[in-house]
C-alpha cells in the first residue's frame, strides 16, 4: 500500500497525482492532503508500505522520525527552500529535492519517469508554481491555474489522467485555459474591491508592508500594489492562530529566509507561517 501526503494546493495535487499514475504500483493509493499548520496523524498512514511527501515538509518536532519509524520506505520530493535547509532526519531520505528544476509535480515526474520530456499540462503547473511564467511573461500558466480551480482536481480526479496521459489533452487544456481567463477577470475585480476597502498599511521587518484580512489569497490579490510596497501581507484567524502569507517583489529580500523566524518559509517572493499573535500592527 502506498500512501501520498501532499500539499493542498495545484502544485501538489498534481505531484499526488503522478505518484498515481506513473509509480511502478497504481493500486491501493491513499491520499492525505495537508496544510502547513497541520500535525502529522500516523493513523493515516498505517498499514503502509511506502509513503511519498510531495510538495510539503513535515512541521512539528519530531514529526519527521515518527514518521520514519512507523512506515518502512519514506520518500520525500520538495522544492521548498526553506524546507530544504532545516536539518533533521528527512534530509537523508530517498527521492528528489531543488530549488531551481521546476515544481514538486515537476520533480515528480522527473524522480517516477526519469525524463526531461513533461507533458503540457505539468509544464503549465510547474511555470505557474515557480513564477517562470512571469520571466516568460506568458499568462497561460496563469490562466490555466484559475481553470482548474473550477475544476476537480484531486489526486484521484480523472482530469489528471486526461491531462497528463491522453493524446488529445490540448484541446482540454485550451478549454481550461479560455475559462481561466474569465474566472481571473472576475477574482480580479473581487479583489481590487476587498482591497480598497479592507487593506491598510503597516511594517513588518522594519518595512513598509499592506496588509489585508483575506484567507484565500496569492499575489494577484493586490494588484499593483506588489510594486509599490516591500512586503504584502494576507491573514486571516481560524479561531486558535493565524494564518500569514507573505508576498514581495523585492530581489533584495528572500521569504524562504526571513520567514524562518517565524516558524514558517516557502519562496525568495512567497511564503507564509502560523502565530498566535500578529507580528504587525495598524500603522499610527
Amino acid at each position: 500500500m502506498i500512501t501520498v501526503i501532499h500539499h493542498d494546493d495545484m502544485d501538489g495535487r498534481c505531484s499526488a497525482a503522478i505518484v498515481r499514475l506513473f509509480s511502478a504500483r497504481k493500486d491501493n493509493i491513499d491520499f492525505v492532503e495537508m496544510t502547513y499548520k497541520d500535525p502529522l496523524e500516523l493513523d493515516k498512514v498505517k498499514g503502509s508500505g511506502t509513503v511519498y511527501v510531495v510538495d510539503f515538509s513535515l512541521q512539528n518536532p519530531g514529526d519527521w522520525e515518527r514518521l520514519i519509524e512507523s512506515v518502512p520506505h519514506v520518500i520525500w520530493i520538495d522544492h521548498h527552500a526553506s524546507a530544504i535547509a532545516k536539518p533533521g532526519p528527512q534530509n537523508d531520505l530517498p527521492g528528489l529535492r531543488a530549488l531551481d528544476s521546476g515544481s514538486a509535480a515537476m520533480l515528480v515526474y522527473k524522480y517516477l519517469m526519469n525524463s526531461e520530456d513533461a507533458p503540457r499540462a505539468l509544464q503549465l503547473v510547474s511555470d505557474f508554481d515557480t513564477w517562470a511564467w512571469e520571466k516568460k511573461n506568458d499568462l497561460e500558466p496563469v490562466h490555466f491555474m484559475y481553470g482548474m480551480q473550477a475544476l476537480p482536481d484531486e489526486p484521484e480526479s480523472r482530469m489528471w489522467t486526461e491531462l497528463l496521459t491522453s493524446a488529445s489533452s490540448n484541446k482540454r487544456i485550451d478549454e481550461i485555459v479560455e475559462i481561466g481567463k474569465h474566472i481571473k477577470e472576475v477574482k480580479r475585480r473581487n479583489d481590487e474591491h476587498h482591497l480598497k476597502n479592507f487593506s491598510f498599511e503597516t511594517e513588518f521587518e522594519g518595512r513598509p508592508a499592506l496588509a489585508v484580512c483575506l484567507g484565500e489569497s496569492s499575489s494577484f490579490s493586490f494588484g499593483d500594489s506588489i510594486t509599490k510596497y516591500p512586503f504584502l501581507i494576507a491573514f486571516c484567524e481560524d479561531g486558535e492562530k493565524y494564518k500569514v502569507s507573505v508576498y514581495t517583489k523585492d530581489p533584495q529580500l528572500n521569504l524562504s529566509k526571513i520567514l524562518m523566524k517565524y516558524g514558517g518559509g516557502g519562496h525568495s517572493g512567497a511564503g507564509g507561517f502560523t502565530c498566535m499573535k500578529l507580528p504587525f500592527k495598524h500603522a499610527q
